[in-house]
C-alpha cells in the first residue's frame, strides 16, 4: 500500500499541471503537458527519506521544472533544467522548515 502526501501542482497556459508528489519514501514528478498524464518519474536523489512535507514547483520561461521540498534531512532544491532531475542541491539542513520556490522573471 503507498502512502500519498504533499502534492503541489502548477497549472500553467492551456490548463496543463505540473505535479511533484511523495510516495512512501520517494519523491516523484508527473504531467499532463502531452494531453494526458505522463509516468511518474522518481526525482534524482530524492528518495529513501521517511517523511517529505511542503512540496514547491515552478516553472521558468523556458519550460524547466524547479522544486524544493522539505524532508527530515532539511530543505533541499532540484530542476530538470539539463534535460533530466539533477542531484538535490542542499538549501538548509534545519529540519521542521517549509520549503517555498519562487523565480524571478529571468527564470533565477
Amino acid at each position: 500500500m503507498h502512502q500519498y502526501a504533499n502534492v503541489s501542482s502548477l497549472a500553467i497556459s492551456g490548463g496543463h499541471d505540473y505535479v511533484v508528489y511523495s510516495c512512501d519514501t520517494h519523491l516523484y514528478y508527473t504531467d499532463n503537458a502531452g494531453g494526458s498524464w505522463s509516468a511518474p518519474v522518481a526525482v534524482s536523489g530524492a528518495d529513501n527519506v521517511s517523511n517529505y512535507w511542503a512540496t514547491s514547483i515552478a516553472l521558468d520561461s523556458l519550460g524547466h521544472v524547479h522544486a524544493a521540498y522539505s524532508c527530515d534531512t532539511g530543505i533541499h532544491y532540484v530542476d530538470n533544467t539539463g534535460g533530466s532531475w539533477a542531484a538535490p542541491e542542499d538549501a538548509s539542513d534545519e529540519t521542521g522548515g517549509n520549503a517555498r520556490l519562487a523565480l524571478d522573471a529571468g527564470g533565477e
